[in-house]
């Protein structure tokens, strides 16, 4: 065989003893006088020598693989061609020359010229749909590929092109065998909303190929918030943070429908905070949108306390039998306006004794915002 020669794909390149009828050796690309039936044999190698494949017709043969082929009998118009032969192509190589190859009496010649017919094979669907898929999710679908031929299909990497081929992959099987069919499963997993297209195409090492349309919808996923938020006191620093989740982050956080507390606000992080002016209890609507736009919306319920009450009071000094409680004794103070009942109460004479008890209940004056109080003292009262 001429160096540099080249076979095409399921092709063939016929060896024509030269002794053969005058019509076989015109057919011939290359003739042969000894060599092959001789312990000897056919390579295809690379230039630098590397078998790419072999046959040899004896045990003794330096180029074979697994078995060889049976001799030929002499004067008896026979060949042998890689199976599965004629009009199916050579496509068969499982390294064993006796496997790989079949005899055919009378001799069918085939040579560089002859027609070759790629092996044959349907994919199907021609659209694969993949239907609406949250964002962030997968789903597979499944190809089915059927080798109409008899010889086997060797595919190519299955390339995928058009304007979101990045949203889906297909798995890429080795051989298929002749007539046989086999799934593929591809898998679609959205990067964007709305539509989703590109273009599957499956190629085999022989030739043909088939073209299937990939198509899904990027949908939102379900965002959720977290589900309460804790309470606050009238004056006290406040602060909680709101989540959310089953989207792509960084959310952003702003509120819809009611009003937050007075004095607190909503960051767009997600952060309420502030110190509250007002006691009650406060509702409102808070809506999270994440870094695709997909939103989800949650309602709070906030319930701010009112505000404690700290009276001030300490023990009046002793006073002399005979004196009666006054402002100077009851002087109890708070930061907040309000009344004070004191028990004594203003005008009241103690008898002489020490550490008598003192008491006084305060009433705010903004009772929806602010608690009532209390205090105890102690006074001594020495003999006149």
């Amino acid at each position: 065989m001429a160096a540099g020669a080249t076979i095409a794909a399921h092709g063939h390149f016929l060896f024509v003893n030269s002794g053969a009828p005058a019509a076989l050796t015109a057919l011939a690309n290359q003739t042969y006088a000894t060599g092959i039936t001789d312990d000897g044999g056919v390579a295809i190698t690379l230039p630098d020598l590397t078998v790419v494949d072999q046959v040899g017709l004896s045990a003794g043969s330096v180029f074979k693989e697994g078995a060889p082929l049976a001799s030929l009998t002499s004067s008896v118009n026979q060949s042998y061609e890689r199976k599965p032969g004629g009009a199916g192509g050579s496509g068969i190589d499982t390294n064993n020359n006796a496997a790989d190859f079949r005899l055919i009496s009378p001799s069918d010649p085939q040579n560089l010229a002859s027609a070759i017919v790629p092996p044959l094979f349907t994919v199907s669907p021609a659209v694969s749909d993949f239907g609406s898929l949250a964002l962030g999710s997968s789903a597979p679908s499944m190809l089915m590929i059927t080798n109409t031929s008899t010889a086997p299909v060797t595919f190519t990497p299955f390339p995928i092109g058009g304007p979101n081929a990045g949203d889906f992959t297909v798995a890429v099987p080795a051989t298929l065998a002749g007539g046989s069919f086999t799934s593929v499963e591809g898998t679609f997993m959205p990067s964007a909303l709305g539509a989703r297209n590109a273009t599957l195409t499956i190629n085999s090492v022989a030739g043909g190929s088939v073209t299937v349309v990939l198509a899904g919808t990027g949908r939102c996923p379900a965002v959720s918030l977290s589900s309460s938020l804790s309470g606050g006191t009238l004056n006290a620093l406040y602060s909680d943070t709101l989540t959310a989740s089953g989207g792509k982050a960084p959310y952003d956080f702003s509120t819809t429908e009611g009003t937050t507390p007075d004095g607190l606000s909503l960051a767009s992080d997600g952060v309420l905070s502030g110190t509250p002016a007002a006691a009650g209890t406060f509702s409102f609507d808070v809506l999270a949108t994440d870094a695709t736009g997909c939103t989800g919306t949650a309602r709070y319920s906030i319930a701010i306390a009112r505000a404690p009450v700290t009276v001030s009071w300490s023990n009046p000094a002793p006073i002399v039998y005979g004196t009666l409680l006054g402002a100077t004794q009851l002087n109890a103070t708070t930061s907040t306006a309000g009344s004070f009942v004191y028990s004594p109460r203003a005008g009241t004479l103690l008898m002489a004794g020490l550490n008598q008890a003192l008491s006084v209940a305060f009433t705010p004056n903004d009772t929806a915002n602010y608690e009532s109080g209390a205090a105890i003292a102690s006074i001594d009262v020495t003999r006149a």
